[in-house]
This record gives structure tokens, sequence and C-alpha cells, in this order.
């Protein structure tokens, strides 16, 4: 299985924040250490605020941290808040929908939907705090 950037780079966000142990983290600092454009992490952390999983501060002294503890905070969680797509076709419940209004019992769209269960619940299962120690 392969991310997008997107989430690729959200997951980098997260895992810097939940490192910081609390932290306000400035998001020059993160585009510095790993070559990314400010206005890309931006967006990203955007999506991460509305989704409920960063907090922001303003001023001088702001920047991001975490807005709930990284043992409560999924893999899955995180890139639902930043797949544009997902969200779309799933809408917030991080669920398939019917895959296949032409026919239900087509075999591609049975395999797509048991492998989509499978990767949905291996990813709801790893948390941040996993991914950091």
């Amino acid at each position: 299985m392969r991310f997008h950037r997107q989430e690729d780079i959200a997951i980098l966000v997260m895992s810097e924040l939940a490192q910081a142990g609390g932290a306000i983290v400035p998001l020059s600092v993160i585009s510095r250490h790993h070559g990314v454009s400010a206005v890309f992490l931006k967006k990203i952390v955007r999506d991460l605020r509305l989704a409920g999983l960063v907090r922001s501060k303003e001023g001088v002294s702001g920047g991001y941290a975490l807005a709930k503890p990284a043992q409560r905070i999924t893999v899955w969680e995180i890139l639902c808040a930043v797949d544009a797509k997902a969200q779309k076709e799933y809408g917030n419940r991080g669920t398939l929908p019917a895959v296949c209004p032409l026919y239900t019992n087509c075999l591609p769209q049975q395999v797509k939907r048991k492998v989509s269960d499978v990767l949905e619940k291996s990813l709801r299962s790893v948390t941040l705090a996993q991914l950091v120690e």
C-alpha cells in the first residue's frame, strides 16, 4: 500500500507533534527539518485541525500541538482527516459505501470491500503513540 503525499506529510506532522510532548511546534521548524513547503504544511494542519486532531496557537510563539493524547489518535483518523477523496466517497463515518451500483455480488467489488475492511481495521488499531515509540 502506498500513501499519497499529503497522507505521508500528515503522519510526519503528527509524529513531530507527538514527540514534542505537548509543546507548541511552529510549522517553520517542521518545514526546515523535513524540506516541506510551509504552504503545503498549512493546508495539511488546517485539515488536521478541522478534524480535531491538532490545536493551534496564534502569535509570535504560535504553532501547533496535539489536541488529544497520542494514544487516542489512530493512523486511520489522520489519513481520513487529510484524504479529500476518502471524505467525499466515505463521508466522515470512515466506512466504505456500497461500491458496485450495478451488481452487488460483483466479485471484484467484493474483493475490494474485503481488502478495504481489513485495511481499515488495521489502521484503526495503530495509534500515533505506537508510531513514535
